[in-house]
């Protein structure tokens, strides 16, 4: 009996060796490295990388949908470009004017704090008209920054009265003028104590376009300076 036992063990191993008698485990191993048995989610992903597995709904933008977005856009460029172009130069001078005030109470606050006088230059010889930060040491000015008006905007000359015949209140009592500050002169100077006071005085910006005879006073802007306080303010006909 032992002897048929060791024959029947024997014949268990060596068709175990000669691959007779595989497990279950090991036909599935064999098999999926055989390809046979892949798995739900492998075929899915195989079948995605194919182009089978697209979700629902999606597509893309035909050639003609993308000529009639492109048409839309340019019509609504071409109604509103010659509107925002009107609206550059009103812009521009409105931003001169805040930057001149801003500069101004800077001034002010620089004499106040060094105790010493400060200046502004007012050139309009040159192009782009400008004007030079300055502060006074011992009589001689020292030179800070100069500032030069944006692109298309001026200080006004004769060629454009202020439309009003005074400004409003509480600057009534101050003469509208092109530049106070300047006279007849192409240059002036408006001048900040060490105690924080100036001289009165209005000076105007316009778009360059404007500055003729006949020319729009709407896109005028003012600057005028209280002269016990220093303040400067932007005015508007």
């Amino acid at each position: 009996m032992k002897h048929i036992f060791q024959n029947l063990s024997s014949q268990h191993v060596s068709s175990t060796l000669w691959g007779e008698g595989r497990v279950r485990g090991a036909n599935f191993v064999s098999s999926t490295l055989r390809g046979e048995g892949r798995v739900r989610g492998a075929n899915f992903v195989s079948s995605t990388l194919r182009g089978e597995g697209r979700v629902r709904g999606q597509r893309g933008f035909t050639l003609l949908e993308a000529m009639v977005v492109v048409a839309i856009i340019g019509i609504m460029a071409a109604i509103a470009l010659p509107n925002l172009m009107s609206m550059l130069p009103g812009m521009r001078v409105n931003r001169a004017a805040r930057e001149f005030v801003g500069e101004a109470l800077a001034a002010r606050m620089g004499a106040v704090k060094s105790n010493l006088e400060y200046r502004i230059f007012i050139d309009k010889t040159t192009s782009p008209n400008s004007y030079i930060v300055q502060k006074v040491k011992a009589g001689v000015p020292i030179f800070i920054k100069t500032v030069y008006l944006p692109e298309g905007i001026v200080f006004n000359t004769n060629n454009v009265a202020w439309p009003d015949a005074s400004f409003p209140a509480p600057y009534g009592y101050i003469t509208p003028s092109n530049c106070s500050f300047c006279g007849s002169n192409p240059t002036g100077t408006l001048s900040f104590k060490s105690d924080g006071t100036s001289s009165d005085g209005s000076i105007v910006f316009i778009p360059s376009d404007d500055d003729k005879s006949g020319g729009r006073t709407d896109r005028l802007r003012a600057v005028v300076i209280i002269a016990t306080t220093g303040v400067a303010r932007v005015l508007m006909p």
